[in-house]
């Protein structure tokens, strides 16, 4: 199994928090604010992958 890659606490909280004001909704905004912000921030990373196994997104992940 693939381990997952840690990223820096305030990156995750930065995305937290976005994600928290535009109420889980307008994903492309929280994307460009991260990339404004100078994190190496994807849209994609909120959602799960799924290859040969399952990998949670941020939501999942910490329970956003």
């Amino acid at each position: 199994m693939r381990k997952q890659k840690d990223y820096p606490p305030a990156m995750i909280e930065d995305a937290r928090r976005l994600y928290q004001q535009y109420a889980g909704r307008q994903h492309v905004r929280i994307e460009q604010e991260m990339r404004a912000k100078g994190w190496p921030f994807y849209r994609s990373m909120l959602y799960p992958k799924r290859r040969k196994t399952v990998s949670p997104g941020w939501i999942d992940r910490f329970g956003w």
